[in-house]
Formats: structure tokens, sequence, C-alpha cells
């Protein structure tokens, strides 16, 4: 073994080790529950790996127990948490503040989403309801997965607090979009077979839907338009005027997929201007004001219609692309390749990454001697 690669080893369990004490110090916040024996798990992984991926997993009895095996079964995943969840499952997550924004964290997958962004977990599994993986994913400016059209559910029916009955997806957040597809394919056999032909991609029409500063959608995905022209993807215009409630999204989103196969548009800012909550809008003109300036359209949809959703980050804050594809393995394996596709195509921030990739834990007990 050379010199390379046992620094590797040490660093990932330097990381290991810095990820527990950042664990330790959000335990009843953002982490419910700290599993110690990944330690013993990364000593043995990194006799065959040089590379280990921590994660942890909603505090939720909605999660299958062979989703849960079939990740413990990966040599170098390693499940180091249970994450905290928002209370009652509700959309935003009122004890627990986004470390991007500053404002309420969405929910309901929050902490999974802050134990990310902290450097504790490489990953992190949620369940998705109304928006639940989604939402807090794009509000924090992550990658997601929402697999529910690729068969990935939940156990139990639950009705939303618009009383829309509906089954949990299940979905995967992280900081890269090949983590989240590489845990995708250990959870379930995926198709690598991609076929552009024939397929239809669909797009809001020009003032169906303007968010807040960004503008128009329809005008700003033209620089996405152009990036699947060059793969020979065309676009074409879609009805999606009208989305802001849940049951007329349904209805716009289930017509929009009589007609194209992947629906890709624009959300956001998520929660800054506003907050996306069914409790709070069923409160008056001034909830529903709150409510609609939330920057969440089709996102609360997304499983409800059964779709496989990918969440993309822009480079404005809590801002995202949504990629949505109908039911079926072969349009699910086609939306994460135009995701990766349109992924590579966009600058992130610079400043984002570095502060939250930082592996400093500066504590002045390891000042003294």
């Amino acid at each position: 073994m050379n010199d390379k690669i046992v620094m590797q080893k040490i660093n990932e369990m330097a990381r290991l080790a810095y990820a527990i004490n950042i664990a330790r110090d959000n335990l009843g916040y953002s982490v419910r529950y700290i599993n110690y024996m990944a330690i013993k798990k990364a000593v043995e992984a990194l006799k065959v790996y040089d590379k280990l991926y921590f994660y942890g997993i909603k505090n939720t009895s909605q999660i299958k127990r062979e989703y849960l095996q079939k990740l413990s079964n990966v040599g170098n995943y390693i499940w180091l948490t249970v994450d905290e969840m928002s209370k009652g499952g509700r959309a935003i997550d009122i004890e627990r503040i986004n470390p991007v924004t500053g404002r309420p964290m969405t929910g309901s997958t929050s902490a999974g989403c802050i134990n990310v962004l902290l450097g504790i977990n490489d990953f992190a599994i949620g369940t998705d309801g109304g928006g639940s993986v989604l939402g807090p994913a794009m509000s924090c400016n992550l990658y997601s997965i929402m697999a529910k059209g690729l068969g990935l559910e939940g156990k139990k029916l639950k009705k939303s607090t618009d009383a829309i009955n509906f089954l949990p997806g299940i979905g995967i957040i992280s900081k890269d979009l090949f983590v989240c597809k590489d845990v995708l394919c250990n959870l379930i056999d995926l198709d690598d077979i991609i076929d552009f032909r024939n397929l239809k991609v669909g797009i809001p029409r020009k003032g169906d839907i303007n968010l807040p500063i960004i503008g128009d959608v329809r005008e700003d995905l033209y620089d996405v338009e152009r990036v699947l022209s060059k793969e020979g993807v065309p676009v074409i215009d879609i009805d999606l005027k009208d989305v802001l409630k849940r049951e007329d999204a349904i209805y716009k989103l289930n017509k929009a997929f009589e007609e194209v196969d992947v629906v890709i548009t624009k959300e956001g800012p998520i929660d800054i201007f506003g907050l996306g909550d069914s409790v709070l809008g069923t409160m008056g003109y001034v909830g529903s004001y709150i409510q609609n300036s939330s920057g969440k359209y089709l996102i609360k949809v997304a499983n409800m219609v059964n779709t496989t959703a990918l969440t993309i980050p822009s480079a404005n804050l809590g801002v995202g692309i949504l990629i949505m594809a109908k039911q079926g393995n072969k349009y699910g394996i086609c939306a994460i390749k135009l995701a990766e596709i349109v992924d590579s195509n966009i600058s992130h921030p610079k400043l984002f990454y570095e502060y939250f990739n930082t592996k400093e834990y500066d504590d002045i007990l390891f000042e003294v001697n």
C-alpha cells in the first residue's frame, strides 16, 4: 500500500472523528441518535475501501427495513445518525434554522439536510409526502432524488394537512448528485440503458410561473433548453399556469404527463419571502399570503403524482431546477441523465462549498495543554 492511499485512509478516519464531534454537538437538535458502532464498521471498511460515505436516516417508521438493510450491506456506507424531523411532518420546521438562509428550516426532512450541510453525513435518507425531501434540499442548495416513480416508497398511507391521501416516497439528499445516484443504484436495480429518442420534455409556458426576483421561469430556462437541444432533446411549452394550490398542481401535472414524459421547471426561493406551510395557509388572508410567497409550486405534488423527481441547486439562494419524470424506470433514468447534463452546465458559488466543506473543529479544549 503506497503512502498516498495510507494518508487517504487516515483522512477518512479523521473525517469520521470530525463527524462524530459535530453530531455530538447537535444531539437533540438535528441529531436524534449517534451510531458509535460506525467506528468499528469504518475500520473494517477501510481494509477494503479508500473512501467512506457516512449517512443519516430520518426518524420515521415509514422507511422500510429492507432499504436500511440494503444500505447496510454496502461495504463503504457507514450509518452514523438518526436524524430529527419537523414536528408532525409539518412543511416547515420551526424548531430548526436553515444553516444557509438563517430562516426557519423547510420540513419535514429538515435535520437530514442540516446534518449533510454541517459535514456530519455525506447523504441523508428521508421521506417525501408533499415535498418533504425536495423542498428542504432546494432550500439548502442541495441535490436530491425522490424516487417514488422508481418504486421507492414508504409503508403506510397518510393524509396531508389539506386532506389529500398519499403514500410517501423515499428520497436521498447530498451535496453531490453522483452520491444521490450511487445510493439510488444500491437501493434499486436501475436500467443503465438511456434512450432519449422520442422522449418528450415539457417546460412551463411564458407567463405561467413567476418567481420572486428570478422572474419568468420560461425565460430563465432558455439556457437549459439550449443545453438539452445540443443533446438532441427538444422541449415543448406546456400549461402549468395556476399551480399554487396543491389540488390544481396535481391536476395540471397529471395533464402535462399526458403530453410529455418529463417536466422541467425552476422553483424557489424556498421559504425565504414566505413559508410554504398548509397550517399557516388556512389562517386567513395573512396566512395564505405567507404560504403563497414560499416559492413552492410543483415541488409540493411531485410525490403525489408518483414521479421520479430531482432538485439541482442553482447559483441563487434557495432556488433550484426541478426535474420530474412520470412513473417508470425508463423515464426515471432519463430524468437522472437529464439532471446530470443540466448540472454540468451550472456554476455554483465557490464560497458556499468552501464554507460548508470545512473540516476545522474549533474547540477551546483543543487549545488546553
